[in-house]
């Protein structure tokens, strides 16, 4: 088909792809400008990315009162008490945050073990798994057309052999990712207790798209609807939508360790119950903490120190152990939200392209690494071309990717990224996180920007503040780096047929066109694309 064709097959046969009118994809109010904010002040630039967080806390209280989460808690009390699987599933961000509570939860009760508050190790540390489309190799980046598959999810699921009555969460910040849907399908049929997290009106998904109706509307599913409103940067649910999950699923996952541990146990590992508004007020304290003078000036600092180095093809490493996953995550994320390089396996050819920043473990190499940084060895995906032809995706089965163990652990992630990436490194930043809060030492420097958190035994308003504080810098780095128009991600890479509806949108809003001719000046561009060419939507913009 020529472009024009093209454009039209996709208007009209993939609405069910075509999402503007989702909370998630809009344009938030308090950022539209950002990108001229940040461009006549950078530290201007942070607070503003900072304050769309506080959309969270204004309705995070009331979520936590809710009977969804009291549902939720109730559900994990009695899947730990009696041992059964529990399992997070997300594709993307979600998929990260799926993987990154399943360590939350091992960790609590093997260091619980160790600390002998319980013994032995109980099967429920090990009975938990988080699942990203993809495989464990989707972390390092998104295995490209995946999530438009609901078949694909279902068969990661298959392949964990659920039994009646294990807990399955499944993690969507839109509420429409196919491949998601497709794991909580089969949980269900499973017979799974089954929950589905998302970040949309419910009565909006239900209305408008049908394989969210499908699955919001089927017995036995308990919806948990967490909408915030629209994302700092437009339709980077990587932000506060992931956030908000994060907050949500991990104070039900604290919550009902109390209700499982005896009260000496939880004495002994300094935890407690606490209320919606005790919860509530912990997180706009660490906001406060965040756009303090102190906190904004050293995230500014790091933003022109970075946008400097990445400008002329330096490398910024960041150093961390405990908290490596979740650093890791940010660093990832940046490649398709923003086009730059991926990270590379340990045998890329020399001239292949560098990422611009990378995460490792100091004093671990190779598969130990990622063990480390899972807190379990990571799981691939070994599906052969008759399997994906099965699975109803002939033109993937064509030439299948790569996605088994030893394709994972190719990629370094402790000491042998350096033997890697050494000679562009230019700014090693280690990532302290501890009792007394998080601090960052770069260049010889180093600011505390978070003060003592709350106590926690899974440690969320640990993970909280790295998230937001990384958040924030690689988005404020790529918007100083003229990256973002407005509040627009104009880098976007359009892998998927969500991705090509929001690099459509985008042409549309920043140019004042329809979204008809926008569609068509997209793919006459994706038609024509020149090797080499920065990105596509960004392109068309600017008229080459």
């Amino acid at each position: 088909m020529n472009p024009l064709e093209t454009a039209r097959k996709f208007i009209a046969e993939e609405t069910q792809f075509q999402l503007g009118f989702l909370v998630t994809e809009s344009s938030h109010p308090r950022t539209k400008n950002l990108s001229e904010t940040i461009a006549a002040s950078t530290a201007a630039g942070v607070r503003q990315l900072l304050s769309v967080d506080r959309d969270i806390a204004a309705v995070l209280p009331a979520q936590l009162r809710s009977e969804t989460f009291a549902l939720l808690v109730s559900a994990l009390t009695a899947a730990a008490s009696a041992g059964r699987t529990i399992v997070f599933s997300g594709c993307g961000s979600t998929g990260r945050l799926a993987v990154l509570l399943e360590l939350m939860w091992r960790r609590f009760w093997v260091e619980a073990a160790e600390r002998g508050v319980i013994s032995p190790c109980p099967e429920t540390a090990q009975r938990v798994r988080g699942i990203i489309t993809g495989g464990d190799r989707a972390l390092v980046r998104s295995v490209e057309n995946f999530e438009d598959y609901e078949e694909f999810g279902r068969e990661q699921v298959r392949e964990l052999s659920l039994e009646r009555n294990d807990l399955f969460i499944a993690i969507s910040e839109g509420g429409e990712t196919s491949s998601v849907i497709g794991t909580a399908h089969e949980a269900l049929d499973r017979g799974c207790r089954v929950f589905f997290v998302y970040n949309n009106p419910t009565e909006l998904l239900t209305a408008r798209i049908e394989r969210s109706r499908r699955l919001i509307t089927r017995a036995g599913l308990t919806p948990v609807d967490l909408t915030t409103g629209p994302m700092a940067l437009s339709g980077s649910t990587r932000m506060q939508a992931t956030t908000s999950e994060l907050l949500f699923v991990g104070i039900a996952m604290e919550e009902a360790i109390c209700s499982v541990l005896s009260p000496s146990g939880r004495s002994t590992l300094g935890l407690a119950p606490r209320s919606a508004d005790d919860w509530g007020a912990h997180f706009r304290a660490l906001l406060d903490e965040l756009d303090s003078g102190q906190c904004v000036q050293a995230l500014a600092d790091l933003v022109e120190t970075e946008a400097g180095i990445y400008s002329h093809g330096g490398i910024v490493a960041y150093a961390s152990d405990r908290f490596l996953l979740d650093i890791f995550a940010d660093t990832t994320e940046r490649t398709p939200t923003f086009s730059i390089p991926a990270l590379k396996r340990r045998d890329a050819a020399a001239d292949a392209p560098n990422p611009w920043a990378i995460a490792y473990l100091p004093g671990a190499r190779g598969p130990d690494a990622w063990c480390r940084m899972l807190g379990r060895e990571p799981v691939g995906l070994d599906w052969s071309s008759e399997r994906f032809r099965r699975l109803g995706a002939p033109t993937i089965a064509e030439t299948p990717p790569v996605l088994d163990a030893s394709e994972i652990v190719s990629y370094p992630v402790g000491d042998d990224a350096l033997d890697l990436y050494g000679s562009r490194i230019e700014l090693t930043t280690r990532i302290i996180v501890d009792r007394d809060g998080v601090t960052i030492t770069a260049a010889e420097r180093g600011r505390r920007l978070v003060p003592a958190l709350p106590p926690s035994g899974l440690e969320i308003f640990h993970h909280v503040a790295v998230k937001l504080i990384l958040n924030t810098l690689s988005t404020a780095t790529m918007a100083y780096m003229r990256r973002v128009r407005g509040n627009w991600m104009i880098q976007v890479s359009p892998t998927n047929k969500k991705l090509i509806d929001r690099s459509v949108r985008i042409i549309a809003d920043l140019s004042g066109l329809d979204y008809e001719t926008a569609a068509r000046r997209f793919f006459a561009a994706h038609a024509d694309r020149r090797v080499g060419s920065r990105s596509l939507v960004s392109d068309i913009l600017d008229g080459r």
